[in-house]
């Protein structure tokens, strides 16, 4: 998924728009600001995501996931397993 590769299809999203999450102490505001920070962050060939579930009603969209990974730190720490959803409002 694009939390850990940072690829996204950014025609998607508006230039300003706001990411919250997964880590709720590191929102970032803007898509080009995203992008970089996403594409940096985790170990591509030891992280993953799980897609559970993707709920579509009128104009909101309601994905629930799975996130574990590796960051690419010197000391590879490994993140605990978060649960979460992401809410995109078209």
């Amino acid at each position: 998924g694009y939390y850990i590769t940072g690829k996204l299809t950014t025609a998607c999203y508006r230039d300003d728009c706001f990411f919250l999450g997964p880590d709720p102490d590191m929102p970032i505001q803007g898509l080009r600001k995203y992008v970089g920070v996403a594409a940096h962050l985790f170990d591509v060939d030891q992280s993953r995501t799980t897609l559970y579930s993707l709920d579509i009603r009128d104009k909101t969209l309601v994905a629930k996931w799975k996130l574990e990974g590796i960051l690419r730190l010197p000391w590879r720490p490994s993140l605990p397993t978060l649960s979460g959803k992401t809410v995109y409002h078209v």
